[in-house]
């Protein structure tokens, strides 16, 4: 069985791996890429706890099959090309398997059989990432609506006053964790205030129309953005009473807000392996070119970057 996989570089350059041996292109079987290992934190001989700080390394095998030598040529150089970009440019690009993206690098490539012919060639690359993780990102889009403006009954208590015109929705993920997130406030609004669970997100700041607030908690940022690109911290505006970076409690996800301004929430569904929940990634292959799969039943992956210019041949 094939690896389904894509490689995504800093400029939104992508390689895809074929599902389709009777189609030419880059074949991944088995990879180190599915391994995972965390560090084992210890005091007097006991353990206290556990995380990924680590630089790891995956080997990554894969064989490039072409129909003429002229494909296999282009293959390798436009492989060469994605790769040596994100080390040039000491920003990582990211691998895709299953839905889920990991942060990386490609260090190393050796090679096998490339003399042979010129179609045919054997490369193992070295993926390098000092986020040992891999993330599915999912994006919740919550809008203000006139419906609700003479106000809402909630089915639940809510311990702060929101005032006529409030809303709720809820957040649905497959995590069981605490998750990172980050939420995107469109202007005009004054001092907009989210409930997530349990925790509340308030900024006391106002901005104009086609200003945004961004709260990145894996950044630890709160910015300020306008229309015209420029930005500026506004985390000492943050309000004082929750910890605003608090991460989402995927158990308890209602989300309240007061209905007068829209929102986006994306949560971070952080995973030591991709899935293995086959269901969820289905390659579609279309039978004319590698890159033209389709991915259905709410799996992103960056297939759509592909333009007439990025086909293998």
């Amino acid at each position: 069985m094939l690896e389904l996989l894509t490689y995504q570089n800093n400029e939104g350059e992508v390689l895809v791996s074929s599902s389709d041996v009777s189609q030419a292109g880059i074949f991944v079987e088995d990879t180190e890429l599915r391994n995972f290992s965390w560090n084992v934190l210890s005091v007097n001989e006991k353990i206290t706890g556990f995380n990924r700080k680590q630089i790891k390394t995956y080997n990554l095998p894969c064989k490039i099959r072409c129909i003429t030598d002229e494909q296999g040529q282009k293959v390798k150089e436009r492989l060469y090309r994605i790769a040596e970009k994100d080390v040039l440019a000491n920003k990582p690009g990211r691998i895709w398997i299953a839905g889920y993206y990991m942060w990386c690098w490609v260090t190393e490539s050796k090679k096998d059989r490339y003399l042979v012919k010129n179609r045919v060639s054997d490369i193992t690359l070295v993926i390098t990432t000092d986020k040992p993780y891999w993330i599915k990102e999912y994006k919740y889009e919550y809008r203000h609506s006139v419906e609700l403006a003479d106000g809402l009954n909630f089915p639940f208590n809510f311990p702060h006053n929101l005032g006529f015109g409030g809303a709720h929705g809820q957040i649905i993920t497959t995590d069981f964790r605490l998750c990172d997130f980050k939420i995107v406030i469109y202007g005009a609004v004054n001092n907009p205030e989210i409930r997530v669970g349990n925790n509340r997100y308030k900024v006391n700041y106002s901005i104009g129309i086609g200003d945004t607030i961004e709260i990145d908690s894996i950044k630890k940022t709160l910015i300020k953005s306008d229309a015209y690109g420029n930005t500026e911290s506004i985390l000492f505006y943050r309000d004082a009473s929750s910890y605003i970076f608090e991460k989402i409690d995927t158990e308890n996800t209602s989300v309240l807000w007061d209905n007068t301004f829209n929102f986006d929430i994306i949560i971070y569904d952080t995973r030591s392996e991709p899935t293995w929940d086959m269901n969820k990634y289905i390659r579609v292959n279309n039978g004319t070119d590698v890159s033209e799969d389709v991915y259905v039943n709410n799996t992103t992956q960056p297939t759509d970057l592909l333009s007439a210019d990025d086909k293998y041949y």
